[in-house]
């Protein structure tokens, strides 16, 4: 049973009187039951998700049929599940996606969010990499599940799709390369510190070059 309170003024209103510090001031205390708390409305995540498919269908110049309505039902049940926005940007790269991508977009962009840390609130670390550009669209939709899972899960994503902020996702063995360099060690151990204070340096200009981080190390 869920209990819910509130306190009133009391002027002949049923339940226990008491005074407020001693003044001459009286409320009184009252309960009421709810019997079962799973019929109250489900609270909405970012309203601003409700108009989906209107907002996709202003994009896109053709017709959404049952394959690429079900693909993109399955990306937003996953934004929705992890209250991610799906922010304007998002509606607006729509546009760009060829419709014969559409559903491997979809599919691939509903992995990727899938395996996102908690920390991700929106749809902005991939419209800022992908750019509206179709080159890069149609790159993501064609990389494997296993590749994006990979990518969602790699603890300096975050670094990486600042350096590649509108040059497309990175692949994954680029990832492992620029990862595996000496140049990020302090000690025997890769400085996330480090990485990260070189990606924003980086910002936009794509994957570094071993040796151009090797000259900034040494300045």
């Amino acid at each position: 049973m869920l209990l819910i309170f509130w306190i009133s003024i009391c002027e002949g209103v049923g339940g226990s009187k008491r005074k407020i510090n001693n003044s001459s001031t009286e409320y009184c205390e009252k309960t009421e039951t709810v019997d079962d708390i799973s019929e109250q409305p489900p609270l909405k995540k970012h309203k601003k998700n409700d108009d989906f498919f209107e907002e996709i269908r202003k994009k896109v110049h053709y017709k959404l049929d049952d394959s690429k309505i079900e693909s993109a039902q399955k990306f937003l049940d996953i934004a929705i599940n992890k209250n991610i926005l799906i922010k304007d940007s998002f509606y607006k790269l729509s546009g760009f996606i060829d419709e014969e991508v559409f559903v491997d977009f979809f599919s691939n962009a509903g992995v990727f969010f899938r395996f996102l840390p908690e920390t991700v609130k929106n749809t902005g670390m991939i419209t800022g990499m992908l750019g509206n550009r179709k080159k890069y669209i149609k790159d993501f939709a064609k990389r494997t599940h296993e590749e994006l899972e990979f990518l969602a899960k790699e603890d300096a994503l975050s670094s990486f799709s600042s350096m590649n902020n509108g040059k497309g996702l990175p692949k994954e063995e680029d990832v492992k390369k620029v990862k595996g360099w000496e140049v990020w060690k302090v000690g025997d151990a890769f400085s996330m510190e480090l990485f990260r204070a070189f990606s924003s340096m980086n910002h936009g200009k794509g994957l570094p070059k071993e040796e151009d981080v090797k000259k900034v190390k040494g300045w």
